[in-house]
């Protein structure tokens, strides 16, 4: 399997597992988005980037074996987005398994965390919250 195909498939297992989470879901609906939040949709919101990639294998086959992935939470308030950041680290810290059948990880941890208050270039001059944190999945 390619790098691509693999680091794809986690990005569709991740997207999978926090979907699944009623806890998160609970708060979030449905909004939860690989890279941006769409322009217009609400939150709280979810995204999803991946950060860095280190492949494992010979100069014929490369495989990931860690993959590093940050999960954004986005509130209107402090509150908001904390208490969805919570929510995203219990769908995935310490997380081993199937990701919604389409990948398997060996284990996710936990890395780092970061609190941001956003200004929007929009003229009403409302900010928003943004909780990045960052995990390790070893597949």
């Amino acid at each position: 399997m390619s790098i691509e195909t693999t680091i794809d498939s986690l990005a569709k297992g991740l997207v999978a597992r926090l979907k699944g989470f009623a806890g998160l879901t609970a708060l979030v609906g449905a909004r939860i988005y690989l890279g941006t939040v769409p322009q217009g949709q609400p939150r709280p919101a979810v995204t999803l980037q991946l950060v860095s990639v280190v492949p494992t294998g010979d100069m014929r086959s490369h495989e990931c074996e860690r993959s590093r992935w940050q999960v954004s939470a986005w509130g209107d308030t402090y509150t908001q987005a904390r208490t969805t950041a919570t929510q995203v680290v219990a769908a995935l810290s310490g997380f081993s398994g199937s990701l919604g059948g389409v990948a398997t990880v060996q284990q996710i941890f936990f890395d780092d965390q970061l609190e941001i208050a956003e200004r929007p270039d929009d003229s009403d001059g409302a900010g928003f919250h943004h909780i990045p944190t960052d995990f390790m999945v070893w597949s």
